[in-house]
This record gives C-alpha cells, structure tokens and sequence, in this order.
C-alpha cells in the first residue's frame, strides 16, 4: 500500500463551527497565538486547518481535543481591528485527515493528508434525485426554512459533490450530524447519511407541526 502524501497544515479548532469546502467562515481572531496563526498564514499565502473540537475550548485551553477530519480555509478578506486583533473571512477548501498533530508552535499544527471526493459519474443519479425531492418537499412544507434558505430561493445544484456540502450546511446547530457527513468515505456514503437525516427531520416536522409551528434548518434530534 502506498503511503499517503503528507503536508503541513496550521489548524485551528473551533468549538462550534464544522467547515465544509466552499463554506464561508468569518472569524474574529484576538487570542496572540492564533494571530500569529494569521500573520503566518497571510505572509506564505496558505491555508489553515478547521477541526470541530470533541472536546475543551478553543480558547486558551491546551488541553483540547480536535477531532482529526477537517477542512481547510483559504482566507479571502482580511482586516486589522487593532491591538493584534483581525477580522477574517474565509473559504472552506480540502477535506483532510490528520495523520500527525504537531506541538511545536504556541498554535496546533499536523501532518495531513488531503482527501477526494469519488467521480460525480460514480454517483447515482436516482440518489442525486431522490436527495433533492426530500429535501425540496422539507422546505417546502416549512415557510420558516424556505425563507432562510438562500433568501427564500431554492436551488438545489446537481453536481453531487456540491450538492452533499451545501445539504450538509443546512443541519446547523448539529455539530455530531455534519460531523459524520465530512468524515463521509465517498460522496455516495453522504448523500446516503443526509437523506435519511433530512427524511427524519421531515418526519419530526409533521409531529411538531401542530403543536409548535414550522421548525427552524434541519435537524437529527
């Protein structure tokens, strides 16, 4: 077996956010540590690594357990508020997996390898399909989740690599949920795992429906 190509990556771990390439991630960077992060990153013009923490905080806390499949962000806007203190806005790139965490650096740092995504042409068109009628007959039967899904305009692409990150975005708030669809093998294992979520979500839509009102984004819970 041919040993996987390894890169350097500078990380980040956020407590609440799982990145998804093409995603976009504000942040406000003030901890010393990770404007260095910036300033690195900013000077080389490279990337830097999103990990969900599985647990600690993502401040000031060495402690912190990332877990080891992230994306990267690619920052495209950038500004100095002051005191060391940056506003950012970033892009979610390449999925990868982190082989080696390095500390060496007041910041997390690994060794990681990129990862694919399979062949659009590997992918079913009736599961392509199938994903995109559940998910339109969920929004549809909720107005509070059209309007918040891209300003009350729905366009569900059908290239299935970017379909499967832009319905993964959606489960908001479910940390664990997008979790698993990042660490996803293959596109198909995805879109498989967001249309049974999206069909339990519409399923608990119905229960709810006459006792709360139409929910807010996806939910697995």
């Amino acid at each position: 077996m041919t040993a996987p190509d390894l890169h350097f990556l500078r990380l980040f771990p956020l407590g609440g956010v799982v990145l998804f390439p093409d995603m976009q991630l504000p942040l406000h960077v003030f901890e010393p540590r990770y404007q260095q992060l910036t300033k690195e990153c900013l000077e080389e013009d490279e990337p830097f690594g999103v990990l969900l923490l599985r647990s600690g905080a993502e401040v000031a806390d060495v402690e912190a357990q990332p877990y080891v499949i992230g994306t990267t962000a690619h920052i495209r806007q950038s500004e100095s508020l002051g005191g060391g203190r940056m506003s950012l806005l970033a892009v979610g790139g390449k999925r990868f997996k982190v082989h080696t965490f390095l500390h060496d650096r007041p910041y997390l740092s690994a060794e990681v390898e990129f990862l694919e995504d399979e062949p659009p042409e590997d992918v079913s068109d009736d599961l392509i399909k199938d994903l995109q009628q559940t998910v339109t007959a969920y929004i549809q039967s909720s107005s509070q989740v059209q309007k918040d899904w891209a300003g009350g305009e729905l366009t569900l692409p059908n290239q299935p690599t970017e379909l499967s990150y832009l319905v993964a975005q959606a489960f908001q708030g479910d940390n664990r949920t997008q979790q698993r669809f990042l660490e996803a093998a293959t596109t198909t294992s995805r879109l498989e795992l967001e249309l049974e979520q999206v069909k339990q979500a519409q399923a608990q839509l119905l229960r709810r429906a006459d006792r709360q009102g139409p929910g807010r984004g996806f939910s697995a819970n």
